[in-house]
């Protein structure tokens, strides 16, 4: 499970890399995305990290998903995590490729894979698939 103190480190990093971009340039949408998906999806995390823990060395099995998907609890993933989710993940943003973003998640001892699972996890909960990054 994502503790409160990994989440405080996610959402501080993610307020100082928002708050260090230059005035000259574009701040970086995820950022904020990213932010807004944490909020909007606390409940789903807290039901994946049950079977798929946050630092997973390997990606989700298919089993795994099937089972986390099956066993759902009625109103997760909610509405609003779905559309956070969706947002996040489907163009134009794609976060879920942006080497910024993806620079920063391990930081908060939250591993790729985890980040992966939980977007497949509630991507697919919520009829939206993260697109595959180049």
């Amino acid at each position: 499970m994502i503790g409160t103190g990994r989440r405080s480190l996610l959402v501080l990093a993610l307020l100082a890399i928002a708050a260090g971009a230059s005035p000259e340039t574009e701040p970086n949408p995820c950022i904020a995305l990213g932010l807004g998906l944490l909020t909007a999806c606390n409940s789903e995390a807290r039901y994946l990290v049950q079977t798929f823990p946050f630092n997973a060395v390997d990606p989700i099995t298919m089993e795994q998903l099937d089972t986390l998907i099956g066993n759902s609890p009625p109103g997760i993933p909610t509405d609003t995590c779905c559309n956070a989710t969706i947002t996040f993940l489907e163009p134009p943003t794609e976060c879920n490729c942006d080497p910024g973003l993806l620079d920063l998640i391990p930081t908060a001892g939250v591993t790729l894979n985890g980040l992966a699972g939980m977007l497949e996890f509630v991507g697919a909960s919520c009829g939206s698939e993260p697109v595959q990054c180049t």
